[in-house]
C-alpha cells in the first residue's frame, strides 16, 4: 500500500489484494471487501501528512473479520499501525531492505533515493521500488513525475549534490529531458528572467563625443559579469564536472544555486552570469564580446542562451577570457544549512563514485553491479533520523504569509508568473517580526530557522542583498476596503513630498517637483485614484523628518507596516495597537525540509477572528519561498 499525494494517483493505492473466500460470486466479495476498506482509516495517528509510506503487506485473519466490516477495518489499521512503528528510512537506515514498511519525510526524498538506487543498480534489490514504479522504467517514471515539476527537482538535486549523484544524473539525461526541466523549475520558482531571450538589433554606433563613455560602462559591465560567473563557480563547483553538456550544465547551476543562495538567484547579476555561461567548455569562463557584439546574420541561437558572434569592426582588440578557477581548486560546498539528511560519500575524490559506463534503465537489468569505486558501506547514507525542528512563541508570524499573497507581494501557485516582490518572504516575516517585537524575536529559535529558510547565515541582515524600493506609490486596489477617503493630509522635508491616508498609513512618499507647489503635486498624485480624486487635503501641521542616515529597508518598512496594520486590524475588527500579538504570539512547532514547512498550533489557541478572515489557510507552494507550507491545529 502507498501512500501519496502527487507522484501517483490517489492518497492511498493499493498494488494487489487478495482475497480467499469459499464464495463462488467474485463480484458480491468484490462489493464486500470495497465496503470493508471504505471504512479504514489509512492514515495511522502521528504520521506526517507531506510523508510517503509504503508498506509491503498487510495481512488479515478472515476468521475474525469475514462478517463484520467494522471489525475488519480496526484489524487493518492496527496492522498499519504496527508497519508504521517498525517501518525504515531508506535515506537514513542502512537494514531498510528487510523492513516490512519504508517511509520517505517526503517527495523530495523518495526522488533522491531513487536516483540514488539507480545509479547504483540498487533499484531491483530494493522491494518498494517496484510499488512505486509499477512497469515503468526508472527514466520514464522520472521524466513523467520529476523533470515536469520544478519545486520537487530541485529539491532532490541539493539533497543528491552532496554525494555527487546529482553530477552523475545530469549525465544520464538527454538535451530535451533538461531542457523541459530548466522550463519547469522557471515556471515553478517564478523566474521570468531566466527565460530564453530574443536577441535584438545591433545598436547604432554612438558618436564620437561618447566613446570614451561607452568604453567605460561597458569595462563595468564586464567587471560586474566576471564577478558574478566568479561567485557562480563558487556556489556550483559541480557545473564544471566533465561530462556535463549544455543544457545539463544549465540546469544543474541553477536548481543548486535556488537553494544554496535563493535570493541571489532571481537577480538580474545572477541572471546575466547564467545567460553568459560557454557551455562547450567544462571550465565555463566569460566572454566579454557578448555585451557589445552584434547577431550573425542566419544564425539560430542555442535555446536558453544567446552567443552572438563578434564583429571585428565593432569590437577590435577587446575579447577577453577569463577563465573560472579550475576544479582541482575546487572543493565541494558544504551541506546548506539548514538541510536534513545530506548524503556523505567516503570516496577520496567528488566524483569519483560516478559511474563511467551508461545507467541501466529497467528493473531486469538493475541488478548489474555499481561502479568499482563505490561500496555497498560506504554510500548508504548517513542522515538524521528527525527533520529539522523548532518551538517558537511567533508561530503566527506564518499566517502573515496568506496576507503577503492577499496584497500580492508574491505569487502563489495559482500565479506563477505573478511579479514578485525582490526579497525572500521568509526575510520579509524576518524584517516584519524585528520591527513589531524587537530584541525578543531575535533571540527566538523562530529567528534563525527564517535565515535558514532564506539560505543566509543567522549573523546576515535579513535585508542582505535586498535593494529597496527609493519611492512609494500605494497600489489602487489596497484601499478598496476604505472606499473613499478625506481628508488627507500631506508633509514635505526639502526634498521629499509624503501624502497620508486618514488610516494613518502612506500613500505616497517621492521626490518633490521643484516646479510645483507641495499642495498641487499632492492634488495631481490623488486625482490618478478614482477614491481619492476628490478627496480634500489639509495643509501639514509640521514637517516631516528628514530620512538622511535611515538605510532603505528601514524607510520601505515605515511605508509598508502601517498599511499592513491597519489592513489587518480592519480585518480582524481590532485597534492597530492590539493587532500584532493577536496574530502573531502563538506557540508552534515549525518542522521543515528541502521542500516544505509545517506549523503545528493549537486548535484552541486559535481566535476565532484569525480563521474567519482566513489566514489560516495552507498557503501552498510559494515560488519566491521554494516551499510548501501548511498549517495544523492539534
Amino acid at each position: 500500500m502507498t501512500s501519496s499525494r502527487t507522484f501517483l494517483e490517489a492518497d492511498v493505492r493499493l498494488g494487489r489484494l487478495t482475497l480467499r473466500s469459499a464464495s463462488t460470486d467474485r463480484l458480491a466479495a468484490r462489493r464486500r471487501i470495497e465496503r470493508a476498506l471504505d471504512r479504514v482509516d489509512w492514515c495511522p495517528p502521528g504520521f506526517r501528512t507531506a510523508a510517503l509510506l509504503i508498506v509491503r503487506c498487510v495481512m488479515v485473519d478472515p476468521t475474525r473479520t469475514a462478517v463484520d466490516s467494522v471489525a475488519f477495518a480496526a484489524c487493518v489499521q492496527a496492522r498499519m499501525s504496527q508497519a508504521v512503528r517498525a517501518a525504515r528510512r531508506p535515506w537514513a537506515h542502512i537494514d531498510a531492505d528487510n523492513a516490512p514498511a519504508v517511509v520517505f519525510w517526503d517527495e523530495t526524498e523518495l526522488v533522491a533515493c531513487l536516483v540514488r538506487d539507480w545509479l547504483r543498480g540498487w533499484v531491483a534489490e530494493r522491494w518498494w521500488w517496484r510499488s512505486v514504479l509499477w512497469n515503468l522504467s526508472v527514466q520514464e517514471w522520472l521524466r513523467r513525475h520529476v523533470l515536469p515539476r520544478g519545486e520537487s527537482l530541485v529539491s532532490a538535486l541539493s539533497l543528491l549534490a552532496a554525494s555527487s549523484d546529482a553530477v552523475g544524473w545530469m549525465r544520464e539525461l538527454d538535451d530535451a529531458e533538461a531542457e523541459l526541466a530548466i522550463s519547469s523549475i522557471v515556471r515553478a520558482y517564478a523566474l521570468p528572467g531566466l527565460e530564453p531571450s530574443i536577441p535584438t538589433p545591433p545598436r547604432p554606433p554612438l558618436s564620437h563625443d561618447r566613446s570614451e563613455i561607452h568604453e567605460i560602462q561597458k569595462s563595468s559591465r564586464i567587471l560586474e559579469t566576471q564577478f558574478a560567473l566568479e561567485r557562480l563557480s563558487r556556489t556550483v563547483p559541480e557545473a564544471r564536472a566533465p561530462g556535463l553538456g549544455a543544457p545539463q550544465r544549465r540546469l544543474l547551476t541553477l536548481a543548486l544555486v535556488l537553494t544554496r543562495a535563493p535570493a541571489w538567484a532571481r537577480s538580474a547579476e545572477f541572471a546575466a552570469a547564467w545567460e553568459l555561461l560557454d557551455h562547450t567548455d567544462p571550465a565555463p569562463h566569460i566572454r566579454a564580446t557578448t555585451i557589445t557584439s552584434k547577431v550573425r546574420r542566419n544564425e539560430t541561437p542555442q535555446h536558453g542562451s544567446i552567443t552572438p558572434t563578434p564583429d571585428a569592426a565593432t569590437v577590435g582588440e577587446s575579447t577577453a577570457h577569463v577563465p573560472l578557477p579550475s576544479d582541482e581548486r575546487e572543493k565541494t560546498p558544504a551541506p546548506t544549512v539548514g538541510v536534513p539528511g545530506a548524503v556523505q560519500l567516503a570516496c577520496s575524490s567528488p566524483h569519483s563514485a560516478l559511474p563511467s559506463q551508461p545507467v541501466v534503465d529497467s528493473l531486469t537489468r538493475a541488478t548489474e553491479a555499481a561502479p568499482p569505486s563505490i561500496s555497498r558501506a560506504s554510500a548508504e547514507p548517513v542522515a538524521e533520523d528527525v527533520l529539522p525542528t523548532a518551538a517558537t512563541e511567533f508561530g503566527g508570524l506564518f499566517y502573515l504569509l496568506n496576507a503577503a499573497l492577499a496584497l500580492g507581494l508574491y505569487g502563489d501557485f495559482t500565479a506563477p508568473r505573478a511579479s514578485n516582490l525582490a526579497l525572500s518572504p521568509w526575510n520579509w516575516l524576518a524584517l516584519v517580526g524585528r520591527s513589531w517585537f524587537g530584541a525578543g524575536f531575535e533571540s527566538d529559535p523562530l529567528w534563525n530557522v527564517f535565515a535558514s529558510l532564506a539560505g543566509r547565515s543567522a549573523d546576515e541582515p535579513p535585508d542582505h542583498e535586498f535593494a529597496a524600493p527609493t519611492t512609494w506609490v500605494i497600489d489602487q486596489a489596497w484601499l478598496e476596503p476604505w472606499g473613499r477617503a478625506s481628508p488627507l493630509q500631506y508633509r514635505t522635508t526639502p526634498t521629499r513630498l509624503r501624502v497620508l491616508h486618514p488610516a494613518g498609513f502612506v500613500l505616497f512618499d517621492v521626490l518633490r517637483d521643484r516646479h510645483s507647489p507641495p499642495l498641487a503635486q499632492a492634488r495631481q498624485l490623488c486625482r490618478t485614484y478614482s477614491s481619492l480624486h476628490d478627496a480634500a487635503i489639509a495643509h501639514p501641521t509640521r514637517t516631516t523628518r528628514s530620512d538622511r542616515g535611515r538605510s532603505g529597508t528601514a524607510r520601505w518598512m515605515e511605508w509598508l507596516l502601517p498599511y499592513l496594520e491597519a489592513r489587518l486590524a480592519r480585518s480582524l475588527g481590532v485597534e492597530p495597537d492590539a493587532m500584532p500579538a493577536l496574530v502573531c504570539r502563538h506557540d508552534a512547532k515549525v518542522v521543515w525540509s528541502l521542500a516544505s514547512v509545517d506549523v503545528y498550533l493549537s486548535l484552541a489557541a486559535l481566535p476565532l477572528v484569525i480563521r474567519i478572515a482566513g489566514l489560516d489557510r495552507d498557503p501552498g507552494w510559494i515560488p519566491a519561498a521554494g516551499r510548501a507550507i501548511a498549517f495544523h491545529f492539534e
